[in-house]
């Protein structure tokens, strides 16, 4: 799954969102959700399942706006997808 790169996390400072959606096998749908937030780093898992299963995961990842953007870019790279 396709990451923002570094300079992208520099913009996003307190109003853009990213998301993103990566090459997945059908059997097993993912997309992330980059926001900024300024209280430090923040990840959870979303999981939408139907009658049939798991429909989808969500990782929603909160960006620390006070980190540089090296460190923020480390950070994103180093969550588990």
């Amino acid at each position: 799954m396709p990451f923002p790169p570094g300079d992208m996390v520099a913009a996003f400072g307190r109003h853009l969102h990213f998301k993103s959606s990566g090459y997945a096998s059908v059997d097993a749908p993912v997309s992330v959700i980059v926001h900024p937030r300024p209280s430090g780093h923040a990840r959870r898992t979303l999981q939408a399942r139907g009658p049939k299963g798991l429909l989808g995961t969500i990782h929603v990842l909160g960006v620390d706006t006070r980190a540089r953007p090296e460190q923020a870019t480390k950070w994103i790279g180093s969550v588990p997808h």
